[in-house]
């Protein structure tokens, strides 16, 4: 029995280089070869096993550790991914850099205009880059004197309080760039930008449950729901927060555009499964499954769905004058062994969604 051979490597006069650890006869032995060619076996206390650490040696044909390129081993790098036309790559005696003089041409050079090789640019040729790309507001951004940086002397920084969202920043004073505190996930209220630049201040948003257009949808159905001797269904954030992406989702992006797709259809524009949803029910799992999907509620959720709602109230009428929809309403039909523990509601740009769900929502 002998150490694999893979094992065993020749190694610079005077060292050697143990790479694994070997079973041999019982013992655990580190295998190298001098320049003499004796075998060298160096025995080790306690089990096989484990890789030994072993400083990067010049001259091995293998670019370990920090050296550029070792021997024949130039990392992949030759002529042509350096600039030049052709040749033959080298690397130096000490393992750090690389020996271009069998290179064909004259490699990259500074000055003229055309980024190669290490070059990070080269006069005009900034690969791409600009002012606004490296994070700042605008200006013109030049190449360095050596070509190995940018000179950023004439961008102009952001500025975090001039009112004007540039850059990476979310908002920036009174630009919120769009958005508010319904966009946000609440119900109303009024949405403002953080000191930094970075975030929004929601403080002086309402939940959903406390205020606007879901929460009138709410407390009218379970008004009918009281007139029909039933219990009110607690508002549930979770479901609020279901219902407002699907309106917007509805309004944004028409995933029910196709003829066959209904108003329980999802796009494939969030971050959530997209379905066109068929009157014969066949893709279900993807209504019950949104809200395990969108928020902290693991129940299942059914919805109601309009278009054309003008306000809440009308949103309403429209379900009750539904047999199925004021089914599920009232917990009648197939509807009626079902105890709804939860319920959310969105109203956007006429599209209305009422959402239901057994289970009680943990977020309150």
């Amino acid at each position: 029995m002998k150490p694999k051979e893979e094992n065993i490597r020749k190694c610079k006069s005077g060292l050697f280089s143990a790479r694994k650890r070997e079973c041999f006869l019982g013992m655990c032995i580190l295998v190298a070869v001098v320049v003499f060619t004796a075998p060298v076996l160096l025995s080790s206390l306690g089990g096989c096993g484990g890789e030994i650490q072993v400083s990067a040696t010049c001259g091995d044909d293998t670019a370990e550790g920090e050296e550029v390129c070792d021997g024949t081993d130039l990392r992949g790098e030759d002529c042509e991914s350096l600039g030049y036309e052709g040749g033959t790559l080298l690397c130096d005696e000490t393992c750090d850099g690389f020996d271009a003089s069998l290179c064909q041409g004259t490699g990259p050079m500074c000055g003229d205009d055309t980024a190669e090789g290490d070059e990070v640019c080269d006069g005009v040729d900034l690969r791409g880059e600009d002012c606004e790309s490296l994070g700042y507001e605008g200006g013109t951004l030049l190449c360095d004197e050596t070509c190995d940086g940018f000179n950023t002397s004439g961008c102009t920084a952001i500025v975090c309080g001039d009112d004007v969202a540039e850059g990476d920043e979310v908002c920036d004073g009174t630009d919120l760039q769009g958005e508010d505190c319904v966009s946000q996930g609440f119900g109303s209220g009024t949405l403002a930008c953080n000191s930094t630049c970075d975030g929004f201040d929601v403080s002086g948003c309402v939940s959903p449950c406390e205020s606007g257009p879901g929460k009138e949808i709410v407390d009218l159905l379970n008004e009918y729901r009281m007139e029909n001797n039933l219990d009110p269904i607690p508002c549930s954030p979770s479901l609020m927060t279901v219902s407002e992406t699907h309106v917007w989702d509805l309004y944004d992006h028409q995933p029910h555009g196709p003829a066959e797709c209904n108003l329980h259809s999802w796009s494939d524009q969030g971050s959530w499964t997209p379905c066109c949803y068929t009157s014969d029910h066949a893709q279900a799992a993807c209504m019950w499954n949104k809200p395990s999907e969108l928020t902290v509620y693991s129940g299942s959720g059914y919805e109601n769905a309009a278009a054309g709602a003008s306000s809440p109230a009308g949103a309403l009428s429209m379900w009750k004058n539904s047999s199925g929809h004021n089914a599920v309403m009232l917990n009648e039909g197939i509807w009626a062994g079902r105890t709804w523990r939860a319920v959310g509601a969105a109203l956007y740009q006429g599209y209305a969604v009422l959402w239901f769900g057994e289970q009680t929502d943990p977020d309150g």
